[in-house]
């Protein structure tokens, strides 16, 4: 039996009414003996801020210190970041938020309302709380233990669903050409997580014809550059610097410069503080004339219902905010009507309208820059693929060394070390080609090592995952006790410890102050079983990941040194990964060699 109390919401005040404490209160009463948790409501779509966190306690204090051991955060809208863990969202929202759940045991869920069958995260969610009730024995007021009480509590939020997130592209109206076959195309393995960018401007080129170099629309021809997007909550410092290189350049693809900036920019999105100061730093990467040639292109027009667009951006602050910079110029798109000639030819007509009125017709690129970039282009592809003749040239050498050494393996036996969110689960799966590690394991409480076995060649393989941790150059010391069991869950030891970096975003100084930290227990002798593995890797298509390695920097260069410049990319994305896995089995075979164990 399952009972539920609602309690009634308030508006972001850190100073809620007296009486909505008072109806929190009275819910008490409500599900005798007392409610089994208190589920705090927490909407992905938006910030956490100081403000909420204050509300809530101040909600919650008339239950006493002790209601806290029985609480738990349940974010909802959990569509709004896909498949992407939830944790991404805890660590970059700050303090407050972390705070919260910190008073809570850490005790979090996920639910996704746009999930067709949502039957397994509620079951999911009785586990935690049944497990939750076991630890503490009771219920909020002592009493009988066979029924389950749910209480919800939810602040007032905007009903409506928000589904995309925010990147820059760039598009001339005039004569150009795009001369660069380099370029990556980010937006389809990530069309989920970014604004639909690729399929806005197939809207713009729907009736045209193809020319050498460029397509001709409504009698003009018009050059499309589609910038790599970034994630929608990060600060600049998190997006991989390959990605920001190619950002940048993109203005040196349309000589003598854009025309128009198009910032994709879904109509129906909320545009908390988090969004906004990631799209403002974003846009640093350019001069400040950039908003002088911006337009706001607003996509999914079919979402507003009866509502205008004039009213939308008025009922928000960080649109307004956003329209006001670019001179009060935008656009609305819907992509889904491909039928609509007009709404193209307008939107041309504007960006030519914006460029006449300008002193400057197009946002003028700096040719000083432009050799810069290109030369710093030149000089990272050639460290790369000089990294990756070094990295061909070992395994060769490993090859003709102990090629005759090679005894057939009978078991191999891997531990899975990174943070939270960079991939374990998924690459443990992929590793042993079964779904036996929970992707959720990481979202636990004081989450253990986990340990699946499989087959591979008639090969055993072993894999253990051991817990992440948030971005954090001084993680718990739990955290390193687990990485310390692990060595003994893999008897007599394990051959490898596979240390995941996920490419989509930057390995700062922080990630590599931590992963050192994680690894000290194991002595500076466990470096010669280690190797990195990259995740994410249709983040960068089928560009090289030496050309991520060199652009990052010298933290990442420095753990790979330590590594002995062994390191692996898993695809998630490719139909057949067990070409990857093999390459892999290979790499720590080469590796157990060399090591004699």
């Amino acid at each position: 039996k399952v009972s539920v109390v609602e309690t009634p919401g308030w508006f972001s005040d850190p100073t809620p009414p007296d009486w909505i404490k008072d109806e929190v209160l009275h819910s008490v009463s409500m599900c005798s003996p007392g409610p089994h948790v208190f589920l705090l409501l927490v909407p992905i779509i938006r910030s956490f801020t100081e403000k909420d966190l204050k509300a809530l306690v101040e909600i919650m204090k008339p239950l006493t210190e002790r209601v806290w051991r029985h609480c738990m955060v349940v974010f909802t809208w959990g569509n709004w970041i896909n498949d992407v863990p939830v944790e991404n969202y805890i660590v970059r929202e700050g303090k407050e938020l972390q705070e919260l759940l910190e008073k809570c045991g850490n005790r979090y869920h996920v639910l996704n309302l746009d999930c067709s069958d949502y039957s397994v995260q509620v079951q999911e969610l009785f586990q935690k709380i049944i497990d939750m009730v076991k630890q503490i024995k009771k219920c909020f007021n002592k009493g009988e233990e066979n029924k389950l009480w749910i209480l919800p509590l939810q602040a007032k939020q905007i009903e409506k669903e928000w589904n995309s997130v925010s990147v820059s592209g760039d598009v001339t109206s005039e004569y150009g050409s795009i001369s660069d076959n380099r370029r990556r195309q980010c937006h389809d393995q990530v069309a989920e997580w970014l604004t639909k960018t690729s399929f806005t401007f197939h809207s713009i080129l729907k009736q045209v014809y193809i020319c050498d170099k460029c397509k001709l629309s409504f009698s003009r021809r018009v050059t499309v550059v589609d910038t790599p997007g970034w994630w929608w909550v990060y600060p600049r410092e998190d997006t991989p610097k390959l990605d920001q290189i190619e950002i940048q350049n993109s203005v040196h693809l349309c000589p003598p410069g854009p025309h128009v900036f198009l910032l994709v920019i879904p109509v129906d999105l909320y545009l908390p503080e988090l969004v906004k100061a990631s799209l403002k730093q974003h846009l640093e990467l350019f001069k400040e004339e950039i908003w002088k040639h911006t337009l706001v292109l607003f996509t999914m027009s079919d979402g507003l219902g009866t509502k205008t667009v004039e009213e939308h951006i008025e009922s928000e602050e960080g649109l307004q905010w956003m329209v006001n910079k670019c001179g009060n110029r935008y656009h609305v798109l819907n992509n889904k009507d491909h039928s609509d000639k007009t709404q193209v030819k307008e939107l041309l007509e504007k960006i030519e309208e914006m460029w006449a009125g300008n002193e400057d017709p197009y946002y003028e690129v700096e040719l000083d820059r432009a050799t810069e970039l290109e030369t710093k282009r030149e000089t990272g592809d050639k460290m790369a693929r000089r990294l990756k003749r070094i990295n061909e040239r070992q395994s060769r050498i490993m090859k003709e060394l102990f090629g005759g050494e090679r005894s057939p393996v009978s078991d191999i036996r891997i531990v899975l070390v990174g943070q939270k969110c960079s991939g374990k689960s998924r690459a443990g799966n992929m590793i042993l080609f079964k779904d036996l590690f929970d992707n959720q394991q990481d979202q636990r409480e004081n989450a253990k090592c986990v340990k699946h076995e499989g087959r591979f060649n008639g090969v055993k393989v072993s894999v253990v995952e051991t817990p992440g941790w948030f971005s954090d150059p001084t993680p718990p010391d739990w955290i390193k006790d687990e990485v310390l069991h692990s060595v003994s869950m893999c008897s007599p030891g394990p051959h490898v410890f596979l240390l995941l970096v996920p490419i989509l975003r930057s390995f700062t100084e922080k990630d590599l102050k931590a992963l050192l930290e994680i690894m000290k227990p194991l002595t500076e002798r466990v470096w010669r079983h280690c190797m990195v593995l990259f995740t994410w890797g249709n983040w960068i298509n089928d560009v090289p990941v030496e050309n991520y390695i060199v652009r990052e920097g010298k933290e990442l260069q420095e753990l790979l040194e330590k590594c002995g410049n062994r390191y692996h990319v898993l695809n998630p994305k490719c139909s057949d990964y067990s070409v990857q896995v093999k390459e892999l089995f290979q790499k720590i075979i080469d590796m157990v060699t060399h090591n004699k164990g």
